[in-house]
């Protein structure tokens, strides 16, 4: 028989909360359960941890249910470093924080004890989820959170995470029944001014899932647009990652490819095993990854080779890229001054930014055209 999954479950609105009693019923029909949530509420806590008083956790029962539980007397991050270092005799499959009562979005995300806790899980190399749900009430309907929080869970276990990737789901406060009572009531209104009715979402990285919920069934024909942020370029960091988890969860052999490079030269090397670049923090994204080298070319080269895999971007300046490589390779392996390096980046919004229009090249790099930039 196949082996279940092992669970962590915390939270910061405390052990006793509505939301991680129903987070914990959920869990309980996906894997085998351990819960480590703080004794009191510990919401606006963030990242902290105890360091000065005494940390202690007890078995505790409070529902009927197959999973095992503890209190803990700190925060929500205490309480995933206590499971992993002192309960659990292995690294759990999954961490769940939540549910949260009300958003946890924006600038909340650094205050929130529910998401500090599955970052601190991500830490630790756990796949980590947080969950919440946008009503602040304490006795919060959570009955139409299990669908959405169910096959979340089930899809992370199945394709993972990629490394450094938490997820934050904020489930809205309404049943799937009044967003179509809503829809059909407008339509019968006939408050729409077009004979089809369009239904936009967002869902850059992860828009198989959004699109599945985009064709309510009306009278009038309907179509359903993913608003993604990123529609004219993935990138070669976080996206591919995310559009990785995208073709194994629709078994795809290929997902949509990169398209946002920058171009820099090598502008000295001033000592062995660094070569400075003619690009910075004015000119590409730095926000979530630094760039990523993957390629070079010599003037006069009527094409472009990979890079070697010692090759490693280490930090920006305003104007510069500081390029690390192994001195001890052979000579063909290293960047001379004038050679050109094609370097891949990371959050194209914050690369778009930076420029008034880019040149669009053919696949020999050949400029074709260009497209101004109004971001």
């Amino acid at each position: 028989m196949q082996e279940k999954p092992l669970i962590l479950v915390t939270n910061d609105d405390g052990i006793t909360a509505p939301g991680i009693r129903a987070l914990i019923k959920i869990m309980n029909k996906i894997g085998d359960v351990v819960v480590v949530a703080p004794d009191s509420p510990q919401s606006g806590m963030g990242h902290a941890i105890t360091v000065d008083n005494v940390l202690t956790c007890n078995p505790i029962t409070i529902d009927e249910g197959p999973q095992l539980e503890y209190t803990c007397s700190g925060t929500p991050s205490d309480c995933v470093k206590m499971a992993v270092s002192e309960i659990l005799n292995k690294k759990p499959d999954l961490c769940v924080s939540g549910i949260n009562h009300g958003s946890n979005s924006s600038i909340n995300v650094i205050y929130s004890g529910t998401m500090s806790a599955a970052i601190e899980a991500g830490i630790e190399g756990i796949p980590a989820i947080g969950f919440s749900l946008l009503d602040f009430k304490w006795q919060a309907d959570f009955r139409e959170c299990e669908d959405f929080v169910k096959n979340i869970t089930l899809n992370t276990l199945l394709n993972g995470l990629p490394e450094g990737i938490v997820l934050n789901v904020n489930i809205p406060s309404v049943k799937k029944e009044e967003l179509k009572e809503f829809l059909e009531d407008r339509e019968l209104e006939d408050l729409f001014e077009n004979e089809e009715i369009l239904l936009t979402a967002g869902g850059s990285a992860i828009f198989d899932l959004v699109a599945q919920h985009l064709k309510p069934q009306l009278h009038l024909p309907t179509r359903g647009i993913l608003r993604s942020g990123c529609y004219l370029t993935h990138d070669h960091v976080q996206y591919r990652k995310m559009l990785k988890c995208v073709g194994e969860r629709l078994q795809l052999t290929e997902t949509l490819r990169p398209a946002l490079e920058v171009i820099s030269s090598v502008q000295s090397c001033p000592e062995p095993g660094l070569a400075l670049l003619t690009m910075g923090k004015r000119d590409v994204s730095y926000d979530m990854d630094l760039p990523v080298a993957i390629w070079r070319a010599n003037m006069g080269d009527q094409g472009v080779s990979g890079v070697p895999s010692h090759w490693e971007i280490t930090a920006l300046n305003d104007q510069h890229a500081y390029l690390k490589f192994n001195p001890a390779a052979s000579v063909s392996e290293q960047p001379h001054v004038g050679q050109l390096i094609g370097s891949g980046i990371s959050h194209p919004c914050t690369t778009f930014d930076k420029w008034r229009w880019m040149p669009i090249v053919d696949d020999h790099y050949a400029v074709m055209s260009a497209v101004s930039i109004r971001f």
